[in-house]
């Protein structure tokens, strides 16, 4: 069954093969292809691209592979899967790709002299740029990597005759370091890694933008969809394609139109066998039944040891040692942060920064937007730290206002409360253009400042509501703009050492304040 047809697509949407159609363009991509072709083009050798199992490397290898097509002046060979069995099984592989003769009876000896001279005729006499990209790198043997070092040795004075570009998975690495002459003939190493949430987001709706049949963007995923399949797939691109193919699949057969979270969570419970799902359970079932036990065991010994000791409560005085209780770690989430301590210790600020204005505002505003509140203390200790300023109630364009330190609110003053932030400055100056911006959009939003010992001063633009609930601010995430709605997150507290320098005073914390934001973005948008 073509089930495309049935969801106004054209063709395969997620078909799991290296279509080049389908390559999306993340910025770290576009990057390893830029350097790939710099490195080519200098004819520098060697160059490695490493990545986890999904990451993408194929595919960036056919992309690399097509663009190349279109100049003349470079000749470009792909080699799918170097697990020979010889290296003379390799050589003879490499012979007839570049040399082009299907002589067999040649040595080894003769099929490197044929090979080099090749290679120096066409690089040389030609002017052309000879190119062997090597798919799935980590199967090369050691034969093959040393007669890949030969190769590499046969050079002019300026550049070396043959570019090699391997595409190998991060194991690769390990094994060069058994291979000190061929590692240090590498000019480039690259990475790629899987995606963050946006780009999962962005490259499933660019698959399906590639493969709708009109016009109007073809919505087949729910937010909450979205966001379950980056999470179950940890944005690895192979595993995305797999879930959203399944996922399609699932909504044709129950004749639902969009992909919904509960969706994906059913596909995800297909995917375990009904025999694993049993094994867990005993499993499971099993530990439990060993930490009773061990609790009663270890119980029971304290109990006898505290009866059998008679000094240790009359006699010897108790000792009240601290216990430290480490909190399980909250579920990675890509939309939900929780700032987390670090050993990296950064001094807190002594002002929270410089502004220049850009147009004229009245006191009380300015403090509302940079302090949370307008209240008489903040006005006295803000004049304060700005002389220049008189006591009338506009501050003018034009005028660079120093912000001094006047909160100081606990992180843990707030625990228990749900944020959702639009995005994140490490400059105030920086972040009053992006309020002002996002205020001249018709956004109810507001500016946060904060302060870690781990990453210093974070100015971060929200929502001017304080959420008690991760369900409440994931509906109000989703009832934003996607434009806005991809670069947002949810923050879970500040961390309990963190400081505050603004109080939410005035923001909504009720339902019906809650609707009337999500109108404003609604009309915005």
């Amino acid at each position: 069954m073509s089930y495309y047809k049935e969801l106004q697509l054209t063709r395969e949407p997620f078909s799991n093969s290296p279509d080049p159609d389908f390559f999306y363009r993340t910025q770290d991509r576009v990057e390893c292809l830029s350097l790939m072709e710099v490195h080519i083009r200098l004819k520098r050798g060697l160059c490695v691209l490493l990545g986890e199992v999904g990451t993408g490397k194929t595919t960036l290898c056919r992309q690399l592979l097509i663009e190349m097509q279109g100049d003349d002046m470079l000749e470009s060979y792909l080699l799918l899967d170097p697990q020979f069995r010889s290296a003379k099984e390799f050589l003879g592989v490499l012979y007839r790709m570049i040399v082009g003769s299907e002589d067999a009876d040649l040595s080894e000896w003769q099929m490197k002299e044929a090979l080099k001279n090749a290679l120096f005729d066409l690089s040389v006499n030609k002017g052309k740029t000879i190119v062997l990209l090597i798919d799935e790198g980590q199967k090369l043997r050691h034969d093959g990597i040393e007669l890949l070092r030969e190769l590499l040795n046969y050079e002019t004075n300026s550049s070396k005759l043959l570019q090699i570009v391997i595409f190998a998975q991060n194991e690769f690495k390990e094994a060069l370091h058994s291979y000190a002459n061929f590692a240090d003939r590498i000019s480039t190493i690259l990475y790629i890694g899987p995606f963050v949430f946006r780009e999962t987001v962005e490259m499933i709706k660019f698959r399906i933008r590639e493969t709708q049949s009109g016009e109007t963007d073809v919505q087949l995923f729910t937010f909450r969809a979205l966001r379950a399949i980056h999470k179950a797939s940890g944005g690895y691109p192979r595993k995305i394609v797999i879930l959203c193919h399944k996922a399609l699949l699932q909504i044709i057969m129950e004749n639902k139109s969009k992909v919904s979270s509960k969706t994906v969570k059913k596909i995800l419970g297909k995917e375990q066998p009904a025999h694993k799902r049993i094994q867990y359970y005993y499993y499971a079932a099993a530990v439990l039944l060993i930490f009773v036990v061990t609790v009663y065991l270890l119980d029971g010994f304290s109990s006898k040891a505290l009866l059998e000791s008679p000094s240790v409560a009359s006699v010897a005085p108790t000792q009240d040692v601290p216990a430290t209780q480490q909190k399980a770690e909250e579920e990675d989430s890509p939309l939900i942060t929780q700032v987390k301590q670090s050993t990296v210790s950064i001094q807190p600020p002594e002002m929270l920064g410089e502004v220049q204005l850009k147009e004229n505002v009245p006191l009380g505003e300015l403090l509302k937007r940079i302090y949370g509140a307008d209240r008489e203390s903040f006005r006295r200790i803000f004049l304060g730290s700005n002389p220049g300023l008189d006591k009338s109630e506009t501050v003018h364009a034009g005028v660079n206002v120093h912000f001094p330190l006047i909160l100081q609110t606990p992180g843990s003053a707030f625990t228990g409360m749900f944020w959702l932030e639009l995005a994140s400055y490490q400059t105030l100056q920086e972040a009053c253009a992006a309020l002002h911006e996002q205020e001249k959009n018709g956004y109810q939003t507001a500016m946060l400042a904060s302060f870690t010992a781990s990453k210093g001063v974070r100015f971060s633009i929200v929502i001017k509501e304080v959420f008690a609930s991760e369900n409440a601010a994931l509906d109000m995430l989703e009832s934003l703009p996607p434009s806005v709605r991809v670069h947002s997150k949810i923050v879970r507290n500040w961390g309990e050492s963190a400081i505050l320098y603004t109080i939410p005073e005035a923001w909504p914390h009720d339902a019906a304040k809650s609707a009337q934001v999500n109108k404003k973005f609604k009309n915005a948008s």
